[in-house]
Parts: structure tokens; C-alpha cells; sequence
């Protein structure tokens, strides 16, 4: 496996290739927001495939911040960096987020 991805430590603002060379393509810049809970477990299996599908990706790994309590203050879940990168990528991946359960969101 050809994981560029480090394990250990903060990804936030970082930029993933995902076998560029392999591909002979450019790679595709996207921004991808991990999730919590299973999401960067999901992200892992996701990578593996895009990797056997030769898919060259180049990920801006992004937070989408604190969850419910940042959605309380801002009315947001993505902090203005996430925001950044989204416009600027054109193009996201998002793992699985914290839902709060029931009421009116």
C-alpha cells in the first residue's frame, strides 16, 4: 500500500497525494474533512480504494471543527479554513460527523 497520509498526529492543512505517478495524470486537488468517531476509519478503506483505482488525488486535509458546540456558537460545523479550502478546491470529501439526535437542525 502507497499511503501518503502520516499516522500519528494532526493532518488538518495538509495536503495528501494519493499515487499521483502512478496514474501519468495531474493530480486532483480536494479537500477532504475526515469526520470523527468512524469517519477517518472510513477515509482509510476509501483511500485504499481510490489507491487500487489509481486515482490521483492530492487531499487539503480539513477539521469540521468541534461539532454540535461549534454549530450552538456560529451556526456553522466548518470553521472559515474548511470554508477556504472547499471554495478554492471545488471539490470535498467528507467522512461521517456527530449528529446531535432529534430537534430542528
Amino acid at each position: 500500500m502507497h499511503c501518503a497520509q502520516q499516522h500519528g498526529g494532526s493532518d488538518e492543512g495538509r495536503v495528501l497525494n494519493v499515487n499521483p505517478s502512478q496514474s501519468g495524470a495531474s493530480p486532483i486537488e480536494a479537500t477532504l474533512i475526515p469526520g470523527d468517531g468512524i469517519g477517518p476509519e472510513i477515509f482509510e478503506a476509501v483511500q485504499i480504494v481510490f489507491e487500487e483505482l489509481r486515482l490521483p488525488f492530492a487531499w487539503d486535509v480539513q477539521q469540521a471543527g468541534p461539532g454540535w458546540r461549534q454549530f450552538r456558537s456560529s451556526a456553522t460545523h466548518l470553521p472559515a479554513e474548511t470554508l477556504q479550502s472547499i471554495r478554492r478546491t471545488k471539490l470535498a470529501l467528507k467522512g461521517l460527523l456527530t449528529t446531535p439526535i432529534g430537534g430542528g437542525f
